[in-house]
Parts: C-alpha cells; structure tokens; sequence
C-alpha cells in the first residue's frame, strides 16, 4: 500500500522516518479524544474550564459576521438534545454557510473544545462536525500533523495498511495475556475505548523491547571463548610501576573481569566511574594481561586527542615497538604497515579511534576489546570492529544508574562501579559567578602556580542579531585573556574545532608542557586531556552547557593534588548551575540530569539507534520485565523469526527508521 501513495505525500511520510506499512501501522496516536458518549452541556462539567466532547446537535441558524479585527467568521447558533443554546464560530471558513443552512432543523454531530461563560453562554470554536454520527462517535484517535497529508487522508493510509496481516512471532503459550499482533495494531487505531488503545499499545512497545534485548543477546551471545586469562605476572609487576596505589574499585574491576576471562568465558563488562577515577588504569590493566596470554588487546577513544594521550601514556609502560596508534591520521602505505605488523603478532596493543573499525587487520585475533565512552560513537552496529571470541569491556564517564545501565548494554553484562578517587585527590570546588570575579580569581590561581582552561560555547563570532549573539566565542575570548594575562607573564593559546589537528595538538602540548598557562577551548577538550597542575576551569556562557559536558569539563581540573575550582559564568544560574554548585557526584549529577532530559539526549542514544527502545524501557517497566520473562522462554527459532521481523522494521542500515511518535 505504502508504494501507491502519491510522491509527495510519500516524502512527507520518509522526513517522518516512515519508510514502510509497518512503519504505519506503529505510529501511535498522540492523544485519543473521547466520543463514544455524546455529552449534554449542563452536565459536562465546562463550568470548571473547556472539555474536548462531542454533542448532538440541532442547527437553528447560520450567518456570516465580521469581527472587530476585520476578520470574517460563520456563527451558527444551535441547541443540544436537552434544548440548551449554543454558539459555533468558524474563522475565516465562511465557505461552509451554504452547507449549514441545509442543516437548519437537522441534527448533527459536532466535536471539539466546548467552553462555558457566564455572560455568554456556551460556545465552541471550528469544532469537526457530522452527519454520519454513528460512525463519528468513537474513541477517536489523533495524529501529529504531517505537511501536504490531512488527518483523513493519513487515517485512510493507515486503514489500508492494516489490511495486510502481520507474521505472529510470539506464540500464545508464552504471550502473557499480550493480544495477537494484528489485532493489538487495529485497537492503537480504531480502539474500543481507552483499555483497548492501552492493550494494543502495550503489545507493540511488548515487541520493541523484546526484539531490543535480542539484538543485545545477539551482540553479547556469552558462552565461552578460545582467548583465556590463565596468567598474570606481568599485570601484577606493571602494577607496582604505577606512580599511585590503584583504588580499592579499580582493584575490584579488573580482578572481576580477569576472574571471569580466567574460567574460560566470554567477557561482556561495562566500567563506570567518574571523570578522574581512573578507568584508564583499569583498561591498561586489562591490556597488560591480554598480552601476557599472547592475545591482541584494542582500545579506541572517542577523539584523536584522547588516543593520542592513551598511546602516550601507555609507551610509559610497554615496549613501544609492541603498541601501535590507529587513527585517521594514518593514511596508504604508513597503516598498510601498521597493519601488516599487527597481524604479524609484533604489536600486542593497538590504540586509536573509530578508524579502527575500517582497518584491515584480522580481528578474529584481537582478544580483548575496550571501548572508552562508546555512546560518543553513534555505532550500534560494530560487526567487523572485533572477532566472534573478542571480550569486550565498554567504560563510560557518564554514570548512569545501574536499572538504565543493564538496559542499555544487556542483562549479561557485568557492570563495575569506580566510585572511589585517587588518594589526595581534593574535591573540585564548583562557583556561580555573573562574570564580574572571574578574571581576578583566575590571576590568584595563575600566581599559584596553576594553570587555567577557558571553555566556550562558539567557536566564532555570531552574528549580533543571532540567538546566540551575546554568547562570547573562543575568538573573542582568546583575544580577551591574551590582552589581559600576557603582559603578566601567563602566556594563552587556542584549540577549537576550527583548528587543524596540528594546532589542537601543539596548543595542548603547550599547555601541557607549561608553555602556556591558559588554554580557550571549546568542548574539543571534554574528554582526553590531563593536565595535574591545572587548578580551574572557567566555563562562559555555562547556561548553553548540559548537565553532563559540564561534569565532564569539570573533571578537567582536580587531577593533581592541589586544590581545583570550576567557575560558571552566566548572566543568571540555571537549574544546571545550580546542581553542578551543590555537588561533584558524578553519580548524583547524572540521576539529575536523566531527570532533567531524556535518556538519549543524556547518553547519545539518538544517534545510535537505541533511545526509542531505552525510553521505552524506562517508561513502562512492568511491560520489560514481561519482555525478559518471555525472552527467557522463547525458542530459538520464535526467537530468531522476532529478531528478523523487527531488524527489518527498525534497523537503521536498512532504512533509516529509528522511531515513532509523539
């Protein structure tokens, strides 16, 4: 049916993510109007404010008036059943006067926003109306608008659509009381009453999330692998070469992991722990082990700079001829010979970005796999990243709570929590400032000795009738700290996204090294630099900022032992900057910001396919726990045909449909 819409109507429908009848058929209403019961104004309680309702009745009179403002409008006057006079005005539709006065004595049906007023009575706005009342008087379902398709245009491609009968892929023994498929897709559409749009709605979002926690079953299928951790010496000595005593939580995260990889099964393991907790160490950890029982171990970063940084760090600890850093930088015959040396077994540690992915090295040898902060990605799909016996470890810097964690990453994965910081690690102190302040207490940390990042939410000028006109770019700023510090000795440089990669890594590498004092960014430095003698950070425009990428800037400073402050400049404090002044938790910053957003905006999932399913999970928990109760007993084979029909339906190499509705 989908292919004998008119083309426009079509494009309108594929900007929608609606590629498909099935993508059709579950596109939820966003709202149902009652009209099953047509209402009596006395009795439908519009003296507390309007009701949406439906009534009978009976047109008495029809003429066209002008409005104060010019505007013409039709006025009907009219009476329901119990004989109770009414207004009707239609704007700008005097069109419809022929129409109204062939209804003068007839009754119909008319439906919409009645309201009460004790000067002028009842009355009501451009309502729907019918002569067809027993059709119209139903639980009425309404869509969101959809350009150049009319509500009933959209309802009739609907009603096709539901013509073609669905594939059942939950047998009734194990459905739960959830309706057949076919019939729960016609209660979301032409509903009985309010239960029935519920029953129906439930069932699908049922099928979302049970074909979500198959495609993680999918992804972390388990069992056993050839790759197993039976010594550990050489962690043990690297170990000890740390220049700090690893955390009890950190201790506690690679003995878990390497304990389960010791008995000969598959790892699956999410690390969380705050900015500056050291989940790093962790992954080398786990790198020095992989390479001790001759298995290849890769660890890609979100950025080149944090690879770069991991790389760096790592050659601390490991022959350099043994690691390797794979990013996009590594262009023809230089990666070619990386790759050569790799599956040659000479590198037992690769390091890089998402470039890893498309190298062409053999990943049926890589035995260990990290992935730092994998929700920066927006690759759900990582087939070809890592082999089928590949343990795969995922550490994140966004705390999230342990109930969302298992439903973004799978009820297999083992989940680690570094709460602890390092030993002498002082708490960042986090102030509100309108701007006023911050330029002399940024001098006082500077004489100290310190070093100080500027973070911007531009990178360039705006215009000044732009919405973000008055928000001070990196440019600006720049220019601005450079005229002030310089000639007091404290050197300034830049790193933007407009910043070629060269100036990016001689700008920190400045900073780092104590060339410069003060570095403006952008969120290019969020994640992936550590500077120890850095002791504040200064966020413009902090309102621009969510709650998350302003935990995450503030971890940039605290990481050596000297006491640290975060500074947030806005005109005003936000509920934000609010929450960042009460608490360095990353913890608790990140209970308040799933509060204060959706999951996806909070962990990336919008770009990667999963937020629709998360939400999901997250708003109707008694239906996921049914999911997991009937993914435990289903069949392969009901299993896989679920997993086929749905990958069809949702995935998004196929055809870009992520989501419904409302």
């Amino acid at each position: 049916m989908y292919n004998d819409i008119i083309k426009r109507q079509r494009n309108q429908y594929q900007r929608r993510g609606i590629m498909m009848d099935a993508h059709l058929r579950r596109e939820f209403p966003n709202k149902y109007k009652d009209y099953t019961e047509p209402s009596l104004l006395k009795s439908a309680g519009l003296e507390r404010g309007a009701r949406d309702i439906a009534v009978l009745s009976t047109i008495r009179e029809a003429t066209v008036k002008k409005a104060a403002s010019g505007v013409e409008m039709l006025v009907i006057k009219a009476s329901d059943r119990e004989g109770t006079p009414f207004t009707v005005r239609f704007i700008r539709m005097t069109r419809l006067r022929s129409l109204f006065e062939a209804y003068i004595g007839s009754e119909i049906l008319l439906m919409g926003a009645f309201q009460f007023d004790p000067i002028y009575g009842y009355s009501v706005f451009n309502p729907e109306f019918t002569q067809d009342i027993a059709k119209a008087i139903r639980y009425k379902p309404v869509y969101s608008s959809i350009k150049d398709i009319s509500e009933k245009s959209h309802e009739k491609h609907i009603a096709e659509a539901l013509k073609e009968q669905e594939a059942e892929t939950l047998p009734e023994e194990i459905r739960l009381g959830y309706p057949e498929i076919n019939a729960a897709l016609k209660s979301i559409h032409f509903p009985k009453g309010a239960e029935d749009a519920l029953r129906g709605q439930a069932r699908v979002i049922l099928d979302d999330i049970i074909y979500f926690k198959l495609r993680l079953l999918h992804e972390q299928t388990g069992g056993f692998s050839r790759f197993i951790f039976r010594s550990r010496s050489f962690l043990d000595s690297q170990i000890k070469r740390f220049p700090y005593e690893l955390t009890g939580d950190q201790l506690a995260a690679v003995n878990g992991i390497l304990e389960q990889a010791n008995d000969g099964q598959k790892i699956c393991a999410l690390v969380q722990g705050d900015v500056g907790s050291g989940k790093t160490a962790v992954a080398f950890c786990l790198m020095f082990c992989a390479a001790e029982n001759g298995m290849l171990s890769v660890l890609m970063a979100p950025t080149q700079i944090l690879a770069r940084q991991h790389y760096q760090e790592l050659i601390k600890y490991v022959n350099e001829k043994e690691a390797g850093l794979l990013d996009g930088t590594l262009q023809g015959k230089e990666r070619k010979a990386l790759e050569k040396r790799i599956d040659s077994g000479e590198i037992k540690y690769v390091i890089g970005t998402s470039a890893i992915i498309t190298s062409g090295f053999d990943k049926d040898k890589v035995g260990l796999v990290i992935i730092d902060e994998e929700h920066r990605f927006g690759v759900w799909q990582r087939e070809g990243f890592y082999g089928p016996d590949s343990h795969i470890v995922t550490m994140s810097a966004t705390p999230i709570p342990r109930t969302l964690a298992q439903a973004v990453y799978g009820d297999r994965t083992a989940i680690y929590q570094i709460r602890e910081k390092p030993a002498g690690r002082l708490p960042v102190i986090t102030y509100y400032d309108n701007g006023c302040k911050v330029l002399k207490f940024v001098y006082a940390r500077l004489k100290e000795g310190g070093r100080a990042y500027v973070i911007c939410a531009m990178k360039e000028s705006a215009d000044e009738n732009s919405p973000m006109g008055n928000v001070a770019s990196a440019e600006e700023t720049f220019l601005r700290y450079k005229e002030v510090f310089e000639p007091l000795g404290f050197p300034v440089c830049i790193a933007t996204g407009n910043s070629s990669q060269q100036e990016k890594e001689k700008a920190i590498s400045d900073y780092a090294d104590g060339r410069a004092r003060i570095l403006v960014a952008t969120t290019v430095v969020e994640v992936g630099v550590n500077v120890p003698e850095a002791n504040v950070v200064v966020v413009q425009n902090a309102e621009r900022f969510g709650l998350s990428t302003l935990h995450q800037l503030r971890g940039r400073v605290g990481r050596g032992n000297s006491q640290a402050y975060c500074i947030l400049v806005s005109k005003s404090p936000n509920e934000r900057i609010r929450a960042m002044c009460m608490t360095n938790d990353g913890f608790a910053i990140a209970e308040e910001d799933l509060r204060q957003r959706k999951s996806g905006d909070l962990l990336g999932l919008r770009q990667s396919g999963k937020e629709k399913f998360i939400e999901e999970i997250i708003a109707y928990p008694d239906i996921a726990d049914d999911a997991a109760k009937i993914v435990q007993n289903m069949g392969f084979q009901a299993a896989l045909r679920h997993l086929e029909k749905y990958r069809n339906i949702y995935c998004t190499e196929n055809n870009g449909h992520t989501g419904r509705r409302n």
